[in-house]
């Protein structure tokens, strides 16, 4: 079985071969993350994470980042491609990212308030306390 994340036209367990999860990356927002995962087979035919043995490096490096571990994070909306690299043996994959906002705006009311609220921190007893607590008054 051959699939576009696979490396070159290898069976899918065939020594040295690899596979890239997902197999287009797609981030929408500021917020958003991902994770590749990559699999192979060793000589014996056991599968294995190669995750972090294998280095990452994006095509078009102002639309995303990958660290050294997989983590893939947008920086701009667009289109690129990641390449993953083990060996002599390499796998492009597709990322797409849409909705970024180059300065996304944080609000005191609308994103810190709700956080306060549901854990109760906004409450007399907390810091909204008269005094506050801890050095932070709301």
């Amino acid at each position: 079985m051959v699939s576009v994340g696979e490396v070159g036209v290898h069976a899918e367990n065939s020594p040295g071969s690899f596979r890239v999860q997902p197999q287009h990356a797609r981030l929408v927002g500021n917020l958003a993350r991902l994770q590749l995962q990559v699999t192979g087979t060793d000589e014996r035919g056991r599968s294995l994470d190669f995750t972090r043995d294998v280095s990452y490096s994006v095509s078009d490096g102002g639309v995303a980042s990958v660290s050294k571990t997989g983590a893939v994070v947008p920086l701009a909306s667009g289109t690129g491609k990641i390449l993953v690299r083990h060996g002599t043996r390499s796998v492009e994959i597709p990322v797409t990212v849409s909705d970024f906002l180059p300065r996304a705006e944080v609000s005191f009311t609308r994103d810190v308030m709700p956080v306060l609220s549901r854990s109760g921190c906004n409450q007399g007893t907390c810091h909204g306390a008269q005094f506050g607590k801890g050095g932070f008054k709301l």
